[in-house]
Protein backbone atom coordinates (compact mmCIF):
# COMPACT_ATOMS: atom_id res chain seq x y z
CA UNK A 1 0.00 0.00 0.00
CA UNK A 2 1.56 2.96 -1.02
CA UNK A 3 2.14 6.02 1.84
CA UNK A 4 1.65 9.54 1.75
CA UNK A 5 4.12 11.45 2.09
CA UNK A 6 4.69 14.26 5.04
CA UNK A 7 4.63 17.32 2.58
CA UNK A 8 1.10 15.58 1.04
CA UNK A 9 -0.98 17.32 4.09
CA UNK A 10 0.50 20.38 3.83
CA UNK A 11 -0.10 21.08 0.08
CA UNK A 12 -3.25 19.85 0.06
CA UNK A 13 -4.45 22.10 2.54
CA UNK A 14 -2.85 24.88 0.44
CA UNK A 15 -4.72 23.95 -2.48
CA UNK A 16 -8.15 23.75 -0.91
CA UNK A 17 -7.71 27.27 0.97
CA UNK A 18 -6.57 28.60 -2.81
CA UNK A 19 -9.78 26.49 -4.29
CA UNK A 20 -12.20 27.94 -2.03
CA UNK A 21 -10.37 31.49 -2.38
CA UNK A 22 -10.79 31.31 -6.25
CA UNK A 23 -14.65 29.81 -5.92
CA UNK A 24 -15.52 32.78 -3.38
CA UNK A 25 -13.53 35.10 -5.70
CA UNK A 26 -15.91 34.39 -9.21
CA UNK A 27 -18.70 34.00 -7.11
CA UNK A 28 -18.74 37.53 -5.96
CA UNK A 29 -17.51 39.46 -9.22
CA UNK A 30 -19.40 36.90 -11.75
CA UNK A 31 -23.35 36.43 -11.26
CA UNK A 32 -23.41 33.85 -13.96
CA UNK A 33 -20.73 31.65 -11.86
CA UNK A 34 -23.16 32.52 -8.87
CA UNK A 35 -26.13 31.11 -9.95
CA UNK A 36 -23.66 27.74 -11.27
CA UNK A 37 -23.04 26.89 -7.37
CA UNK A 38 -25.73 29.18 -5.33
CA UNK A 39 -28.81 27.03 -4.11
CA UNK A 40 -32.40 28.51 -4.53
CA UNK A 41 -35.03 27.50 -2.57
CA UNK A 42 -37.61 25.16 -4.58
CA UNK A 43 -41.50 25.14 -3.62
CA UNK A 44 -42.21 21.13 -3.26
CA UNK A 45 -45.82 21.63 -2.12
CA UNK A 46 -48.41 24.28 -3.28
CA UNK A 47 -51.64 24.81 -1.58
CA UNK A 48 -51.98 21.09 -0.31
CA UNK A 49 -50.52 19.69 -3.61
CA UNK A 50 -47.26 17.70 -4.30
CA UNK A 51 -45.47 19.31 -7.03
CA UNK A 52 -44.16 15.87 -9.06
CA UNK A 53 -41.70 17.72 -11.62
CA UNK A 54 -39.86 19.32 -8.43
CA UNK A 55 -40.00 16.57 -6.36
CA UNK A 56 -38.18 14.83 -9.26
CA UNK A 57 -35.80 17.36 -9.97
CA UNK A 58 -34.66 17.63 -6.19
CA UNK A 59 -34.51 13.59 -5.59
CA UNK A 60 -37.16 14.44 -2.82
CA UNK A 61 -39.58 11.65 -2.15
CA UNK A 62 -43.41 11.60 -0.81
CA UNK A 63 -41.95 9.85 2.55
CA UNK A 64 -39.81 12.40 2.76
CA UNK A 65 -42.43 15.41 2.62
CA UNK A 66 -44.69 13.58 4.76
CA UNK A 67 -41.95 12.80 7.78
CA UNK A 68 -41.94 17.04 7.36
CA UNK A 69 -45.31 17.48 7.98
CA UNK A 70 -45.27 14.64 11.20
CA UNK A 71 -42.55 16.83 12.59
CA UNK A 72 -44.25 20.14 12.16
CA UNK A 73 -47.05 18.57 13.96
CA UNK A 74 -48.98 18.31 10.71
CA UNK A 75 -50.88 15.26 9.77
CA UNK A 76 -52.66 16.31 6.50
CA UNK A 77 -51.22 17.56 3.45
CA UNK A 78 -54.20 19.38 2.26
CA UNK A 79 -53.40 21.55 5.31
CA UNK A 80 -51.04 22.60 4.23
CA UNK A 81 -49.86 26.01 2.16
CA UNK A 82 -46.68 25.21 1.06
CA UNK A 83 -43.18 23.15 1.94
CA UNK A 84 -40.09 24.24 0.58
CA UNK A 85 -36.54 22.62 0.20
CA UNK A 86 -34.28 25.17 1.26
CA UNK A 87 -30.92 25.92 0.00
CA UNK A 88 -29.58 24.09 3.16
CA UNK A 89 -30.94 20.83 2.86
CA UNK A 90 -34.02 21.40 5.28
CA UNK A 91 -37.43 21.56 4.90
CA UNK A 92 -39.99 23.54 5.64
CA UNK A 93 -43.39 23.44 6.09
CA UNK A 94 -46.26 26.89 6.34
CA UNK A 95 -49.50 25.60 7.59
CA UNK A 96 -52.58 27.28 5.82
Amino acid sequence: MPRASYPGGPVSAIFRGALQYVITWLSVRSERFQSLIKAEPTLLVHEGQYLDAALRRQRVTREEIDAALRQNGQTDIAKVMSVVLETDGSLSVVPR
